[in-house]
């Protein structure tokens, strides 16, 4: 009886060890994320290994001013701002472990487009403090006050949203809040349903392991350090209650943010939506995949 005990105990300090480490790895800033990153079942590069091209970033370094704001927690955030005479503002969220730089060339088409933008680092990334990354959950009121932001300081009178992977789920997230009246769309690309669907189908994928007991403590951890809950809030809860337009769009071959989440999704908005598919575009590579198509959608959905 001792026995089965000692290792029934040992059991349940390895699975311990092990989520700790999948905490560790996925959620806590600094960490090697090239695992997690590369983790695609068809072997293609994520929107974290977006190519950064050195026109945009030096269009982005003459123009840009630097701004900071306080979230509601006292982390110190930090945007980009380009400037044009206009009064209609795009707030550009970006994916999973990356910063402002990986949405620089959609804001500079925006910005070519008549809308003057603000590129955001997400708490945990980039210029902005953070111990952990919070999937959005915590990002979506940072988001609502950026926009406070915009309103007060920059004179905004018409905002969108823009966010991609981990930042389209903070987008759609934010969408569900209650927001001012100048909120008036947003776009999302390849966005999840859930934090726990997206860590439930990685944890399969990833590590092979079953999602009982390893998300659940991997979930006890964040709370305990991260100070969130993986389902707390969700994506698909907060579209299914907002009133703001959204484009959703996807990669028919998506295999790090499963292609059927976007129907998931679709099906769950409860405003004026509309989807693009590129067929054959892999996670974050339907502006690559398919430019013209992308571009043009996305400007007719606006106007």
């Amino acid at each position: 009886m001792l026995y089965i005990v000692i290792l029934l105990l040992l059991i349940v300090i390895l699975c311990f060890i092990i989520s700790g480490c999948m905490f560790i790895k996925a959620l806590s800033r600094g960490s090697d994320k090239s695992s997690v990153l590369e983790s695609d079942l068809n072997g293609r590069k994520t929107d974290m290994k977006i190519k950064i091209s050195l026109p945009d970033t030096k269009w982005l370094n003459d123009n840009c001013k630097k701004v900071n704001i306080k979230s509601k927690d006292n982390l110190k955030l930090q945007g980009y701002i380009v400037n044009n005479n206009s009064d209609k503002w795009i707030i550009f969220v970006h994916g999973y472990s990356g910063d402002h730089k990986h949405m620089i060339n959609r804001a500079k088409k925006m910005y070519e487009m008549g809308y003057q933008v603000l590129l955001v680092d997400l708490r945990g990334h980039g210029k902005s403090e953070g111990k952990y990354i919070t999937m959005g959950i915590k990002d979506c009121y940072d988001i609502k006050e950026w926009i406070t932001y915009l309103i007060e300081n920059e004179s905004a009178k018409e905002i969108g949203l823009f966010g991609i992977s981990m930042g389209a789920a903070t987008v759609m997230m934010t969408i569900g809040l209650d927001l001012p009246k100048e909120v008036k769309f947003a776009i999302e690309d390849c966005g999840y349903t859930s934090v726990w669907e997206e860590f439930k189908y990685q944890v399969n994928n990833l590590y092979h392991l079953p999602t009982f007991p390893f998300l659940h403590i991997c979930n006890l951890f964040a709370i305990i350090f991260a100070k969130y809950n993986f389902k707390s809030y969700s994506p698909i809860e907060a579209i299914s209650n907002t009133k703001i337009p959204l484009l959703l769009i996807h990669g028919s071959n998506d295999t790090f943010v499963p292609f059927k989440m976007l129907n998931e999704n679709y099906n769950a908005c409860s405003s004026k939506k509309q989807q693009l598919i590129v067929n054959g575009a892999n996670h974050a590579e339907s502006q690559d995949l398919d430019y013209n198509k992308y571009w043009e959608t996305i400007e007719k959905f606006i106007k």
